[in-house]
Protein backbone atom coordinates (compact mmCIF):
# COMPACT_ATOMS: atom_id res chain seq x y z
CA UNK A 1 0.00 0.00 0.00
CA UNK A 2 1.65 3.23 -1.25
CA UNK A 3 1.67 6.23 1.79
CA UNK A 4 0.00 9.56 0.97
CA UNK A 5 3.52 11.04 2.05
CA UNK A 6 5.06 9.15 -0.38
CA UNK A 7 2.97 9.51 -3.41
CA UNK A 8 3.44 13.32 -2.46
CA UNK A 9 7.16 12.99 -3.13
CA UNK A 10 7.32 10.59 -5.71
CA UNK A 11 4.87 13.31 -7.80
CA UNK A 12 6.96 16.05 -6.49
CA UNK A 13 10.41 14.62 -7.87
CA UNK A 14 8.78 14.12 -11.03
CA UNK A 15 8.09 17.33 -11.55
CA UNK A 16 10.99 19.16 -9.98
CA UNK A 17 12.98 16.64 -12.08
CA UNK A 18 11.04 17.87 -15.49
CA UNK A 19 11.40 21.32 -14.44
CA UNK A 20 15.00 21.58 -13.54
CA UNK A 21 15.41 19.96 -17.28
CA UNK A 22 13.12 22.90 -18.50
CA UNK A 23 15.81 25.29 -16.63
CA UNK A 24 18.67 23.58 -17.55
CA UNK A 25 17.79 23.96 -21.33
CA UNK A 26 15.95 27.01 -21.56
CA UNK A 27 17.14 29.18 -18.21
CA UNK A 28 14.42 31.77 -18.30
CA UNK A 29 13.57 33.81 -15.41
CA UNK A 30 10.07 32.57 -15.39
CA UNK A 31 11.11 28.88 -15.78
CA UNK A 32 13.36 29.53 -12.71
CA UNK A 33 10.69 31.39 -10.89
CA UNK A 34 7.89 28.01 -11.75
CA UNK A 35 10.85 25.63 -10.30
CA UNK A 36 11.17 27.96 -7.05
CA UNK A 37 7.10 27.79 -6.44
CA UNK A 38 7.60 23.93 -6.93
CA UNK A 39 9.47 23.44 -4.28
CA UNK A 40 8.10 25.56 -2.07
CA UNK A 41 4.32 23.97 -2.78
CA UNK A 42 5.58 20.37 -2.12
CA UNK A 43 7.60 21.61 1.36
CA UNK A 44 4.25 22.89 2.41
CA UNK A 45 2.36 19.73 1.20
CA UNK A 46 4.91 17.17 3.43
CA UNK A 47 4.02 19.42 6.01
CA UNK A 48 0.62 19.78 6.10
CA UNK A 49 0.12 16.12 5.23
CA UNK A 50 2.57 14.89 8.14
CA UNK A 51 1.25 12.09 10.37
CA UNK A 52 2.74 11.59 13.72
CA UNK A 53 2.33 8.22 15.53
CA UNK A 54 3.33 7.30 19.02
CA UNK A 55 2.28 3.86 21.09
CA UNK A 56 0.69 4.16 24.61
CA UNK A 57 0.87 1.18 27.30
CA UNK A 58 -1.80 0.68 30.34
CA UNK A 59 -4.70 3.59 28.65
CA UNK A 60 -6.92 4.92 30.74
CA UNK A 61 -9.49 7.67 30.36
CA UNK A 62 -12.02 9.54 32.90
CA UNK A 63 -14.65 11.19 30.82
CA UNK A 64 -17.45 13.36 32.50
CA UNK A 65 -20.75 14.57 31.19
CA UNK A 66 -23.50 16.51 32.61
CA UNK A 67 -27.00 14.98 32.53
CA UNK A 68 -30.49 16.45 34.41
CA UNK A 69 -27.98 18.58 36.69
CA UNK A 70 -26.05 15.20 37.63
CA UNK A 71 -22.07 14.85 36.57
CA UNK A 72 -22.25 11.17 34.64
CA UNK A 73 -18.61 9.27 34.20
CA UNK A 74 -17.46 7.14 32.01
CA UNK A 75 -13.79 5.17 32.66
CA UNK A 76 -12.24 3.78 29.75
CA UNK A 77 -8.96 1.24 29.83
CA UNK A 78 -6.94 -0.45 27.38
CA UNK A 79 -3.90 -2.17 27.27
CA UNK A 80 -2.03 -0.89 24.42
CA UNK A 81 -3.43 1.84 21.87
CA UNK A 82 -1.89 4.02 19.16
CA UNK A 83 -1.98 7.70 19.05
CA UNK A 84 -2.14 9.51 15.71
CA UNK A 85 -1.66 13.13 15.36
CA UNK A 86 -2.62 13.82 11.87
CA UNK A 87 -2.11 17.11 9.75
CA UNK A 88 -4.63 17.86 6.22
CA UNK A 89 -4.34 20.96 4.70
CA UNK A 90 -3.60 22.93 8.34
CA UNK A 91 -6.65 20.75 10.05
CA UNK A 92 -5.28 18.66 12.83
CA UNK A 93 -7.56 15.66 14.07
CA UNK A 94 -6.14 13.26 16.83
CA UNK A 95 -7.50 9.70 16.85
CA UNK A 96 -6.17 6.56 19.46
CA UNK A 97 -6.52 3.54 17.99
CA UNK A 98 -7.55 0.92 20.97
CA UNK A 99 -7.53 -2.64 20.66
CA UNK A 100 -9.75 -4.70 23.49
CA UNK A 101 -10.38 -2.41 25.10
CA UNK A 102 -13.30 -1.79 28.41
CA UNK A 103 -15.91 1.07 28.96
CA UNK A 104 -18.48 1.17 32.25
CA UNK A 105 -20.12 4.27 32.06
CA UNK A 106 -23.34 6.37 33.71
CA UNK A 107 -26.23 6.20 31.38
CA UNK A 108 -28.76 7.56 34.36
CA UNK A 109 -28.87 8.79 37.64
CA UNK A 110 -32.03 8.94 39.28
CA UNK A 111 -34.01 8.65 42.88
CA UNK A 112 -36.94 5.90 42.99
CA UNK A 113 -39.81 6.28 45.53
CA UNK A 114 -40.83 3.44 47.96
CA UNK A 115 -43.02 2.10 45.29
CA UNK A 116 -40.14 1.98 42.50
CA UNK A 117 -41.17 4.80 40.62
CA UNK A 118 -38.70 6.97 39.04
CA UNK A 119 -38.83 10.61 40.78
CA UNK A 120 -36.25 13.76 40.04
CA UNK A 121 -32.56 13.73 41.92
CA UNK A 122 -33.84 16.77 43.77
CA UNK A 123 -36.58 14.75 45.74
CA UNK A 124 -36.04 12.44 48.60
CA UNK A 125 -35.73 9.10 47.41
CA UNK A 126 -33.64 5.93 47.12
CA UNK A 127 -30.75 6.56 44.44
CA UNK A 128 -30.50 4.57 41.74
CA UNK A 129 -28.27 4.11 38.38
CA UNK A 130 -28.32 2.38 35.17
CA UNK A 131 -24.97 1.57 34.38
CA UNK A 132 -23.74 0.12 30.86
CA UNK A 133 -20.51 -2.11 30.80
CA UNK A 134 -19.00 -3.51 27.07
CA UNK A 135 -15.99 -4.88 25.40
CA UNK A 136 -14.84 -4.38 21.86
CA UNK A 137 -12.33 -5.77 19.50
CA UNK A 138 -11.17 -2.29 18.65
CA UNK A 139 -12.51 1.08 18.42
CA UNK A 140 -11.42 4.64 17.53
CA UNK A 141 -11.23 7.75 20.03
CA UNK A 142 -12.10 10.64 18.03
CA UNK A 143 -10.77 13.51 20.57
CA UNK A 144 -11.98 16.53 18.09
CA UNK A 145 -15.49 14.92 17.25
CA UNK A 146 -15.85 13.56 20.78
CA UNK A 147 -16.78 9.93 19.76
CA UNK A 148 -15.53 6.14 19.92
CA UNK A 149 -16.82 3.75 17.02
CA UNK A 150 -16.06 0.39 18.01
CA UNK A 151 -16.32 -2.85 16.41
CA UNK A 152 -17.88 -6.37 17.91
CA UNK A 153 -18.86 -4.83 21.17
CA UNK A 154 -19.83 -7.19 24.07
CA UNK A 155 -22.39 -5.40 26.33
CA UNK A 156 -23.97 -5.73 29.45
CA UNK A 157 -26.47 -3.33 30.99
CA UNK A 158 -27.65 -2.93 34.88
CA UNK A 159 -29.29 -1.37 37.37
CA UNK A 160 -27.31 -0.44 40.64
CA UNK A 161 -27.87 1.52 43.80
CA UNK A 162 -26.08 4.40 44.47
CA UNK A 163 -24.87 8.04 42.18
CA UNK A 164 -21.16 6.98 41.88
CA UNK A 165 -19.78 4.75 39.23
CA UNK A 166 -18.33 1.59 40.78
CA UNK A 167 -14.79 0.63 39.53
CA UNK A 168 -16.17 -3.10 38.84
CA UNK A 169 -19.59 -4.45 38.38
CA UNK A 170 -18.90 -7.72 40.90
CA UNK A 171 -20.84 -9.91 41.19
CA UNK A 172 -24.10 -7.79 40.29
CA UNK A 173 -27.02 -9.26 37.60
CA UNK A 174 -27.32 -7.58 34.16
CA UNK A 175 -31.08 -6.30 33.25
CA UNK A 176 -29.36 -6.95 29.75
CA UNK A 177 -26.33 -8.64 27.68
CA UNK A 178 -25.67 -9.02 24.27
CA UNK A 179 -23.04 -8.70 21.54
CA UNK A 180 -23.51 -6.06 18.53
CA UNK A 181 -21.31 -5.63 15.35
CA UNK A 182 -20.75 -2.46 15.87
CA UNK A 183 -21.18 0.31 18.13
CA UNK A 184 -20.66 4.02 19.43
CA UNK A 185 -20.45 5.87 22.16
CA UNK A 186 -20.94 9.70 21.58
CA UNK A 187 -20.29 12.02 24.61
CA UNK A 188 -19.97 15.50 22.95
CA UNK A 189 -23.56 15.82 24.78
CA UNK A 190 -23.89 13.45 27.93
CA UNK A 191 -23.28 9.84 26.71
CA UNK A 192 -25.39 8.14 24.15
CA UNK A 193 -24.40 4.80 23.04
CA UNK A 194 -26.22 3.04 20.01
CA UNK A 195 -25.21 -0.26 19.08
CA UNK A 196 -26.27 -1.94 15.17
CA UNK A 197 -26.85 -5.24 14.65
CA UNK A 198 -27.51 -5.85 18.61
CA UNK A 199 -28.36 -9.31 19.58
CA UNK A 200 -29.28 -9.31 23.62
CA UNK A 201 -31.11 -11.49 26.72
CA UNK A 202 -33.34 -9.39 28.79
CA UNK A 203 -33.47 -10.44 32.59
CA UNK A 204 -36.10 -9.03 34.84
CA UNK A 205 -35.14 -7.65 38.30
CA UNK A 206 -36.49 -6.20 41.52
CA UNK A 207 -34.81 -3.20 41.89
CA UNK A 208 -35.68 -2.26 45.13
CA UNK A 209 -33.78 -5.18 46.48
Amino acid sequence: MIRPYALISTVSLFCALVLFIGITILPTSSSKNRYLNLIKQTTEERVLAATHKQSREGVRKDLFAARNGHRHRAVLTCPVSELTLSYDRGEAEVVENLKKFHCIMQEEVYNVDDEGMKIPLDVQGKSMQTVRDFDALSGRFYYQRQMLPAERVFVSRYTLPGRDLPELIGEADPTMKGVARTAELNFASGFKFKAKHLKATFFLKDYLQ
